[in-house]
């Protein structure tokens, strides 16, 4: 509520700072595009940057031929953990259903399953293969995986084998093998070729030149003089030379110049090659260039589009605000002046910090840092007699729904003389969310009260010789009838605190009808069920004298440590307490109870 022309200031320097920093990060983002473009340019001149492209579409490609093949492994092992489970003395047609039902879901030409000693049963009742001794050897050793690709004699065409081993449990031995037969045509349809443009040449390979796949513009001889890549797709190529597993390179010039990779594919011996004419590089890299500068002219324009967007929102934002604050300062101008002609002053209390600010801009004396409720009372502005019920005040507002309320003696900065002032709190609420400030108004009631007293007075002395009247007579004959029956109590309650207390207490009277029990070595637990039996028996005085009124009784508990903290403060912290207990009608308060309900106050 002060100082809005400052607020004003900085709130529109901040928005000039954003609308500066946004300019700042177009212009990053238009240098960015600019570098990226220089770079795919100067990429155009040189064929050894498509290695990162080739490696990338290599490992898409491999990725596609491994998922593709673990699938059919899948179907083998399920065939081959279903039949281990079949019960003994199963028969061939159980066995060769269980076939059947992984065949029709697979891509394979034929499955088997096939015992130790070799005795074979298809899925569709067709012999079993001379050439899979290799797969049978390794699925008897407890082994899985997929043969070397071979030329069926039987029929005509490139095939391999997905093995795995039979057995009850992987620490049971084995007990036969189940084969699925893969054709190397099956394999081509369904591998996902990745290439950079049409022109690109991929191929999937063993080790001794068997091709497994090609595409048929694979005819290109990449070393002069060699033979390796100087054959149609399907025929033997001949050994792999060892220093191209895993190359990259260049070979040729002018239009037949490519760029080409071999790596292993990680199943068997398995490779795959892939090359692009430079053709290709150069018409995909000016691709990728336009394709970029048309993003970053698009992202440009939609930059400065937004900014226009926000220049234009910032500024009705802006004539918002202004009217805003001029309302605002008007208002403050209204209550300012009303203020004047009032004996109240406003304060606005953080609960969080724990700190007062004066709302009264006009008010030079109250004007400045906050100020916190406990320095008050320490520098002298509240009384010392008021101190405590005036730091009460400020606890109980964090635990109430209610405004609270409290008369004080208390003195300006800049006068000596207290005069009687109404303290009011009352928690400013939003609906769902816990309050954070409180409003304080200081109201001086001197003069109020000061009209009290000569009321009173006038009520209890005589007008003509000012000597007390007789209603006062009567007070006073009462108050010296009572006092024998108030001493009989006092006795009573000294026993009561002597029974209670037991040998380890130690009841003291303070004066008046205050008491307190000294507990050594006690605890929380002990002090507190003390203080509850207490509130519990002492009430029962009233009918055991036959007072004929209700004896009513404040409990305030402290634990603290007499080789740390002095007595007097001690006996401080058990008053406010005790104070506490007497402002919320409640019979015993802990100074325990009073720092956890501020901890849960205070906690975010």
């Amino acid at each position: 509520m002060k100082h809005l022309s400052v607020f004003r200031r900085w709130t529109s320097t901040a928005r000039q700072l954003w609308l500066a920093l946004l300019g700042l990060v177009l212009l990053f983002v238009t240098l960015v595009f600019s570098t990226l473009d220089f770079t795919l340019q100067l990429n155009r001149y040189t064929i050894a940057s498509s290695q990162d492209s080739l490696q990338n579409t290599a490992r898409s490609s491999i990725a596609a031929l491994n998922s593709y093949l673990e699938q059919q492994m899948s179907y083998v092992q399920r065939a081959a953990t279903a039949i281990a489970s079949l019960p003994a003395g199963s028969s061939e047609e159980d066995v060769r259903q269980l076939l059947d039902e992984y065949f029709q879901r697979s891509d394979f030409a034929q499955m088997w399953a096939v015992s130790l000693d070799k005795q074979a049963i298809s899925s569709q009742g067709i012999s079993l293969d001379l050439s899979s001794e290799e797969a049978l050897e390794s699925a008897f050793d407890g082994q899985s995986g997929y043969s070397a690709v071979y030329n069926s004699p039987t029929y005509k065409d490139d095939r391999f084998y997905v093995y795995v081993p039979v057995r009850v449990s992987p620490e049971q031995p084995v007990t036969g093998a189940v084969l699925g037969v893969l054709k190397v045509e099956q394999v081509a349809r369904s591998l996902t070729l990745y290439g950079l443009s049409d022109e690109s040449r991929v191929a999937v390979f063993q080790a001794d030149g068997m091709v497994i796949y090609a595409c048929d513009n694979l005819k290109y001889q990449l070393e002069p003089g060699g033979s390796f890549w100087n054959t149609d797709a399907g025929r033997t190529l001949g050994s792999l030379p060892e220093e191209e597993t895993g190359s990259f390179g260049t070979a040729g010039t002018g239009d037949g110049a490519v760029a080409w990779l071999c790596v292993s594919t990680g199943i068997r011996d398995w490779y795959l090659y892939q090359d692009v004419p430079r053709s290709a590089l150069l018409a995909t890299n000016a691709q990728e260039t336009r394709l970029v500068m048309i993003m970053a002219l698009k992202m440009l324009a939609a930059s400065v589009v937004m900014l226009v967007l926000l220049t234009i929102y910032h500024r009705q934002r802006e004539g918002q605000v202004q009217r805003a604050e001029d309302s605002l300062r008007t208002s403050n101008q209204l209550l300012a002046m009303a203020l004047q002609h009032t004996a109240i002053t406003l304060f606005v209390y953080d609960l969080a910090g724990h700190t007062m600010t004066a709302c009264d801009e006009t008010d030079t004396t109250r004007t400045g840092a906050p100020v916190e409720p406990a320095t008050l009372a320490q520098n002298g502005t509240v009384a010392p007699q008021h101190s405590t019920g005036f730091l009460a005040l400020f606890h109980r507002i964090r635990t109430t729904q209610e405004p609270v309320q409290g008369d004080f003696l208390v003195r300006r900065p800049d006068q000596s003389e207290y005069r009687w002032t109404r303290v009011t709190l009352t928690a400013v609420r939003i609906p769902g969310q816990a309050p954070t400030h409180a409003i304080v108004t200081f109201e001086d009631i001197t003069e109020e009260r000061r009209r009290e007293d000569e009321l009173r007075q006038r009520a209890n002395r005589d007008p003509l010789t000012n000597l007390y009247n007789r209603r006062v007579l009567r007070v006073k004959i009462n108050e010296l009838l009572g006092h024998p029956v108030g001493d009989v109590l006092l006795r009573e309650v000294a026993r009561l605190l002597e029974q209670l207390s037991a040998a380890s207490g130690t009841p003291v009277r303070l004066g008046g009808d205050e008491f307190l029990v000294l507990l050594p070595g006690a605890d929380w637990a002990t002090a507190e069920a003390l203080a509850g039996r207490i509130c519990t028996e002492l009430p029962g005085l009233a009918s055991k004298l036959e007072l004929g009124v209700p004896v009513g009784v404040s409990v305030g508990v402290h634990l603290f440590d007499p080789a740390a903290v002095p007595l007097n403060q001690a006996y401080q912290e058990a008053d406010v307490a005790l104070y506490a207990a007497k402002r919320n009608r409640g019979c015993w308060v802990s100074t325990r109870g009073l720092r956890e309900l501020g901890a849960r106050e205070e906690r975010p």
